[in-house]
């Protein structure tokens, strides 16, 4: 019985302690300042900032068969051109290099070919390997 009134007046002590914490109600604190102001026309915003690409309306793009460095370009900014006017000169080491190397696998691949006839007339190869 002892620990049954202990319990209950445990109880009752918590739920008089989560009552209130002694400061006053809400309602009587004071309220916030408020700005009111009247809705009327007015002209935008006279500056505008925006992020764009700028270019002329009668830009060209250019369109080559063949990328690389430019050696030296032929024309000046602004200067009128005509149809098959060089316009530059691309530097030429490294198509030198490609065309070159291009060379060198077409020999090997003829002389591979050559060997592989001969040996189809030794008839040591077939055809299908030729």
């Amino acid at each position: 019985m002892m620990k049954r009134n202990s319990l209950a007046l445990i109880a009752l002590a918590t739920a008089l302690a989560a009552c209130g914490n002694g400061s006053e109600p809400a309602a009587t604190q004071a309220a916030a300042p408020v700005r009111v102001a009247v809705v009327e026309s007015a002209p935008a915003i006279e500056s505008l900032r925006a992020v764009g690409v700028l270019a002329p309306a009668d830009e060209v793009r250019l369109a080559f068969k063949t990328g690389g460095v430019i050696r030296s370009i032929e024309v000046v900014q602004g200067e009128q051109v005509r149809q098959g006017q060089r316009l530059a000169t691309l530097a030429d080491d490294e198509i030198a290099a490609v065309v070159s190397q291009a060379r060198a696998v077409a020999d090997q691949a003829a002389r591979d070919l050559a060997r592989g006839r001969a040996l189809l007339a030794d008839e040591v190869a077939t055809r299908e390997q030729v």
